[in-house]
């Protein structure tokens, strides 16, 4: 045999033993090579022991002598919460994780405490340190990575931030959101391609001697059309039905759709963008025959933000929003804020006015970043409403730990899920104060 026909042989020879390694390792890490092969992974528990932890610490001081406490009292609400669970996850496939939880809420109002005078309505063991427990958690989750969409789910008593529908104040303020920590009912979240969509439904109140039946459904949507533009809606339907003792059925819903224009792209800072929205409600007192109200108003928002450094100013301009505020029902109590959950500010007026009407809420604030599982916030809150007048000011601060963000980084089927909307920031009858607490 000829030198050329014996290195053709080799040539031939090198390439088959190529071209089966090749098929014998396709599935493995070439990268490995001349470090070992790589260990296999060890295969995750369908069935294991999870836990989460959520801190909220709220202070909030309310000035509003200019204003001579028009619209909400002036006070400084001061207190922190804490929400630990534990529980069981199920993983039924590589797509889909089934969960149980139960927990605890806990929560302090600083500075509260059993009065020292007996004929106080407030000399009451109910508040000691040792008495903070507020409410029992637990809940059903689901998980499940569908294609090009994800989808979570939760049935039972929940914390309320797991809806991340970015709300306006004139829905729910923020010291509802704090005071009012939990859903019992349901919620339902679908991420997809350049959406987020979200329903819940909150069952406030069972009907019962001097407690209204009552419930809460609401949701929001945004599609991101391009980096420059998106879109969407919220709304929500508050039904107010009858106590035992009396009646005065109310029916208060709202839609608001708006549009927000980013330009973020052209500058490189962390938030300039103008936002235009339309509120509309729909309310009825079912006492009266002409009990119905339908105010509305637009809203155009503009958002700064860099260096961590931000402004927020929203202007509204339209009807009073909140028209049966004063109203008193069949039992003699007022709808105030038992009837509506959002900033009072949305009045417009002091009194009951038809007509239109400015108010301007200017936000400045820090908030820095420190990691993904703690949020920060300092801000100073101004309040010019019925026609530009100075209501008064907020100086607030708000500090969130969240463990779950920290122990899951990432979407916990292992597909990292983009969150296109922010996360900003009742339980009726759970706090001690009464009236103005739900006010902004």
């Amino acid at each position: 045999m000829c030198n050329t026909t014996k290195h053709i042989m080799k040539l031939k020879i090198f390439a088959a033993a190529t071209i089966l390694f090749c098929v014998n390792a396709s599935a493995q890490d070439f990268f490995s090579w001349g470090f070992g092969m790589p260990e296999p992974q060890p295969k995750e528990k369908r069935v294991k022991f999870i836990y989460d932890a959520y801190f909220d610490y709220k202070f909030d001081n309310r000035e509003f002598d200019s204003g001579k406490e028009q619209f909400t009292e002036s006070m400084t609400l001061y207190g922190a919460r804490l929400t630990p669970s534990v529980g069981l996850q199920v993983r039924q496939n590589a797509n889909v994780i089934h969960k149980l939880m139960a927990g605890i809420d806990v929560m302090k109002d600083f500075g509260r405490h059993p009065s020292a005078v007996a004929a106080s309505p407030e000399c009451d063991r109910g508040l000691e340190n040792t008495r903070l427990f507020r409410e029992i958690t637990m809940y059903y989750g689901i998980d499940a990575n569908l294609g090009a969409w994800n989808v979570k789910g939760y049935a039972g008593i929940f914390p309320r931030h797991l809806a991340e529908g970015d709300y306006s104040q004139a829905f729910f303020s923020d010291s509802l959101k704090f005071y009012d920590n939990n859903l019992e009912g349901a919620l339902i979240k679908a991420y997809g391609p350049k959406t987020y969509l979200e329903l819940a439904f909150d069952w406030d109140g069972q009907y019962g001697s001097y407690r209204r039946e009552q419930f809460n459904a609401f949701g929001y949507g945004k599609y991101i059309f391009n980096a420059f533009v998106s879109a969407g809606l919220a709304f929500k339907y508050h039904h107010y039905a009858n106590a035992a003792e009396y009646g005065s059925v109310v029916d208060d819903a709202m839609v608001q759709p708006f549009v927000r224009f980013g330009f973020e792209k052209f500058c490189g800072w962390q938030d300039i963008s103008a936002t235009l929205a339309w509120y509309q409600s729909l309310q009825q007192d079912r006492r009266q025959k002409d009990g119905q109200s339908n105010p509305g108003g637009g809203e155009f928002t503009v958002s700064l933000r860099n260096w961590n450094v931000g402004i927020e100013n929203r202007l509204y301009y339209g009807k009073d929003l909140m028209p049966f505020y004063n109203y008193v029902d069949d039992g003699g109590f007022k709808y105030g804020n038992n009837l509506y959950a959002g900033s009072p500010f949305y009045r417009m007026t002091p009194v009951n006015d038809s007509g239109w009407h400015l108010y301007d809420r200017l936000e400045v604030y820090w908030q820095p970043h420190i990691a993904d599982f703690m949020d920060l916030r300092l801000s100073i809150v101004s309040h010019f409403p019925d026609g530009f007048k100075y209501a008064g000011m907020q100086q607030k601060l708000s500090l969130i730990f969240s463990l779950d963000k920290l122990l899951n980084p990432s979407n916990p089927t292992g597909r990292a899920v983009r969150r296109n909307i922010s996360r900003r920031d009742r339980r009726r009858g759970t706090s001690e104060y009464d009236g103005p607490l739900f006010g902004i």
